[in-house]
């Protein structure tokens, strides 16, 4: 009974964080990193960073050995979420932008521009 309920909670938590990665690439406009950030009012950017760090959280917990789900899918997803410096230019390095582009083409979505090169120094 022990394993089919770890089994169960495995399979959702991963079909959970495959489709709201996948939900949130998709989402995003193709101007993401050539435009700057939205403004966005201090309540919801707080609330955004709550849950961004609640995922984390979750996603530490369930990356633990004999804790079934998956805990690396969900941390990535708090990452996407959260207010971090740089997280712009790590999603837009060329080899993470070409996956993301492959991603949002199967799905008949436009390409994420290139960001711009950063200055020199």
């Amino acid at each position: 009974m022990r394993w089919a309920l770890a089994a169960s909670l495995f399979v959702l938590s991963a079909v959970a964080s495959v489709w709201l990665a996948r939900a949130v690439l998709l989402r995003l406009p193709p101007t993401y990193f050539t435009a700057p950030a939205p403004a966005e009012t201090l309540a919801r950017r707080i609330a955004r960073n709550l849950l961004a760090g609640a995922l984390i959280g979750i996603g530490v917990v369930l990356a633990m050995p004999g804790v079934p789900g998956q805990g690396l899918l969900t941390v990535a997803a708090g990452l996407l979420l959260a207010d971090l410096p740089g997280k712009r230019r790590l999603l837009g390095h060329p080899r993470v932008l070409r996956v993301l582009n492959r991603a949002r083409a199967q799905a008949g979505v436009p390409p994420l521009l290139p960001p711009p090169p950063l200055p020199p120094g």
